[in-house]
């Protein structure tokens, strides 16, 4: 991405804020998923102060909504880990985030599921770094 889009992107991001208070407001699965969204697109330009209240709000929203062992709920804490983790230093929330993941995995049958792989990598992550 050439700069002046990655600066357009990042313009139009910032007014989000406002239109998803107020056109989102009562709609809590339709605002976890777009903050999830937006956090992400963050995270990919580089703009890691931006992502990480969009990755936090997405999983509180998703806790509240779906509950903690739905998939949307771990996908949006994988997001958080990999932030935190990989990008800003936060190693000791990460490592709870991702034993948290791993604790509700155990027993399930989606071992091999997206989410419990990247879970696993983040895992082998910490400890590489430790």
């Amino acid at each position: 991405m050439e700069l002046g889009s990655a600066v357009a992107v990042l313009e139009v991001l910032a007014n989000s804020e406002d239109m998803i208070r107020r056109q989102l407001a009562g709609e809590p699965e339709v605002e976890a998923e777009v903050r999830m969204t937006l956090g992400i697109v963050y995270r990919q330009l580089g703009n890691l102060r931006h992502a990480e209240p969009h990755l936090r709000n997405a999983v509180e929203l998703f806790r509240q909504t779906a509950g903690e062992r739905d998939p949307k709920t771990k996908q949006a804490k994988v997001e958080l880990a990999n932030l935190l983790l990989l990008y800003s230093g936060s190693d000791d929330e990460a490592e709870l985030l991702v034993r948290d993941l791993l604790e509700s995995a155990a027993g399930e049958s989606a071992q091999d599921h997206p989410i419990h792989i990247r879970t696993l990598y983040l895992s082998a992550s910490i400890r590489r770094k430790r």
